[in-house]
């Protein structure tokens, strides 16, 4: 993604053993911890046109390089209940320019 040094993003965390909400992510990492988070790219029932939207045609800004994919989950945060989905051109590009596995 052209970064020079490995940086971190905050993705879901638990408090106490209990799951908490994207939004409650959010405000932990801008309030309390100050650190970046992933951002949400939908919050609603799934479909299929919505999981599309957002893998494919998708690149990193200022670039011609796909997006690596997107995660799903429950919004319950229930570790079963998340999928990956790899964008197609993400793995033609990375067999192309010989990047390695990263996911």
């Amino acid at each position: 993604y052209g970064l020079k040094e490995l940086e971190f993003a905050a993705f879901d965390i638990t408090i106490n053993g209990e799951y908490q909400h994207m939004s409650h992510v959010q405000v932990a990492c801008e309030k309390c911890l100050m650190l970046p988070h992933v951002p949400v790219l939908y919050e609603g029932a799934w479909s299929q046109e919505a999981q599309d939207q957002f893998t494919f045609n998708n690149f990193i800004e200022g670039t011609k390089v796909p997006h690596e994919g997107i995660v799903i989950k429950h919004h319950s945060g229930e570790r079963q209940k998340i999928a990956k989905v790899i964008n197609p051109d993400y793995l033609i590009y990375g067999e192309k320019h010989n990047i390695g596995d990263s996911h």
